[in-house]
């Protein structure tokens, strides 16, 4: 049996481990600022009086349209008089169900007294919420059904009505999508009392009636014009809560956020938040699969990094082989012995590397490493400092002169190690980490290719694709 003195731990997990506070893996964003969106609801409606005259009727109206053949009724007190053509041309569901062999035939009395509505919708309750309709990605809760009319377009029997609060989301997201036909500017928040949570609930109503009306493509580039206005405000939202953006780009065809996501989704893969939203399926497979695949490229990253560090010798302790003299050719005890503080600095930089690693600080982590990572990036003091270093000397002291010569050999060697993990640190998203006074807690260094839009690209889902 081995003899000799055995000795606790040389760095307390608590003292040697430890992360610095400004290090952290929570993913709580601070109290975001005032939002500004493309413009106010008072500019908008501005707007609107000059794009439809004063004929559109009062602020904060639909632009109302005496000819038009179409009646929506969204609720009791909300209804829109629009044309069918226009409808039909803006959506796929309007294109079917406004079929001009469906419209209704007015009397000439009828149209002499200017009535011109021949086709009537009413947004109603779905009572088959249970079956998702195809192409949709799940049941709507709202249906628009056709009222039988008369010759002079009246409903036949009554209609009932919706009784919803104008300011329900219901009814502005059926607002914002309409008016969209409409060419008018998408307003899905206020910039003076509305945070992001508020603003992504109503983008994602206004997303479930483009796909039930089928017109994603004509909302799409309108909802990611008004997100992208909201800066940093909205990639620190997506940073901070990936998955569900994640959903939200997907759905939304969008490419701008969905690679936001994508970036931010695999570098929080371990995390808590991203693993439920996997396993209760509220991504779409073929998003999972795409995700699995980039978080695989981190996590192969972070070993790659991690076993460069601990096998690394600094340059003056190796050896040229030679089979020549050991006094003259550097290879005998004594000159090994010369470098004996180095090796000591690196048995030091090791054995806290080991703490690291066996406390699953680097790629089983929650943050794939990046504390860790970020750690030896910022060098100097940030680890391994004076006093920490002092607990190795308490077993094994020496002069003061060879304790200044070993912290210079453990900075030389903390200097090889910040160049080495730059990989892991890279940004290739859109959020501001450097002066941004926002502080992310994942790896953003994921590479977003041409072929990893699921919705576009169906081969590199199966997970063939390239990072």
């Amino acid at each position: 049996m081995a003899s000799g003195k055995h000795f606790p731990p040389l760095f307390p997990f608590n003292v040697f481990t430890s992360l610095p506070s400004s290090i952290s893996l929570s993913h709580k964003n601070p109290v975001a600022p005032p939002l500004r969106l493309i413009m106010s609801r008072r500019e908008h409606y501005q707007m609107n009086d000059r794009m439809y005259g004063s004929k559109a009727g009062p602020k904060n109206d639909f632009p109302a349209f005496t000819e038009g053949d179409v009646l929506i009724t969204i609720t009791s007190s909300r209804s829109y008089k629009l044309h069918s053509d226009h409808l039909r041309r803006s959506s796929g569901l309007f294109d079917n169900v406004l079929d001009k062999t469906h419209a209704t035939t007015l009397s000439e009395e009828a149209q002499k007294q200017g009535h011109t509505i021949r086709y009537h919708l009413v947004l109603a309750e779905n009572t088959d919420n249970g079956a998702v309709p195809e192409g949709l990605y799940e049941s709507p809760i709202h249906l628009l059904k056709a009222a039988e009319l008369d010759s002079s377009g009246k409903p036949v029997t009554d209609v009932t009505q919706l009784e919803l609060a104008t300011e329900s989301q219901v009814v502005m997201a059926w607002d914002q999508v309409l008016g969209a036909f409409y060419n008018r500017p998408l307003d899905i928040g206020d910039d003076n009392k509305d945070n992001i949570d508020f603003i992504l609930e109503l983008a994602m109503e206004v997303l479930k009636i483009a796909e039930y009306l089928q017109c994603i493509k004509l909302i799409s580039p309108l909802i990611t014009h008004t997100l992208l206005a909201l800066s940093q405000t909205l990639h620190r939202s997506i940073a901070t809560n990936p998955a569900p953006w994640l959903d939200f780009a997907y759905r939304l065809q969008s490419r701008k956020l969905f690679r936001e996501a994508l970036i931010h989704g695999a570098g929080c893969y371990n995390t808590p938040q991203v693993q439920s939203a996997i396993h209760s399926n509220s991504l779409a497979p073929s998003v999972v699969t795409l995700l699995e695949h980039k978080a695989s490229l981190l996590r192969d990253l972070s070993r790659r990094l991690q076993t460069q560090l601990i096998t690394w010798y600094p340059e003056q302790l190796q050896r040229a082989k030679t089979v020549g003299r050991a006094d003259r050719d550097f290879i005998g005890r004594a000159s090994y012995g010369n470098d004996i503080l180095t090796w000591m600095a690196l048995s030091v930089f090791r054995h806290w590397l080991s703490q690291m690693i066996c406390n699953d600080k680097t790629h089983h982590a929650a943050d794939m490493g990046y504390s860790f990572f970020l750690l030896i990036s910022r060098g100097e003091d940030s680890y391994l400092d004076r006093s920490v270093v002092q607990s190795f000397h308490d077993y094994f002291p020496m002069s003061q002169k060879g304790e200044a010569v070993l912290e210079g050999r453990l900075a030389e060697i903390k200097g090889f190690a910040r160049e080495l993990v730059g990989d892991a640190l890279g940004n290739a998203s859109q959020l501001e980490i450097v002066g941004g006074g926002w502080e992310v807690g994942h790896m953003c260094c994921v590479v977003v290719g041409e072929g990893d839009y699921p919705w576009e690209n169906v081969e590199v889902v199966s997970g063939e694709g390239t990072a």
